[in-house]
């Protein structure tokens, strides 16, 4: 199950800017980003005409590396059509 959409990014940073340490919070702050984006970066055989741009290459990459360094696995969900926590 997809965490809920946040308004922006922003909201689930620290006050000091900080991404969050908390995988869900983490996951949501993937989320946060454009969901076409993310699902082009996921699924790029359902739009051939169309590539991620490098900057949502680096988003998903980031979150991705984050969530592995804190031992969580995660998948795109096509049909909520966002990131999902595969494993604890």
């Amino acid at each position: 199950m997809c965490p809920p959409r946040p308004s922006a990014a922003g909201a689930l940073e620290g006050p000091d800017g900080a991404w969050p340490r908390d995988p869900d919070r983490l996951l949501a702050h993937l989320n946060a980003w454009d969901t076409n984006e993310l699902e082009l970066h996921a699924r790029p055989e359902t739009r051939p005409d169309q590539t991620p741009s490098g900057e949502t290459n680096g988003w998903v990459q980031a979150h991705l590396e984050r969530l592995g360094a804190l031992g969580v696995s995660v998948a795109w969900n096509a049909r909520q059509r966002c990131y999902g926590i595969t494993s604890p």
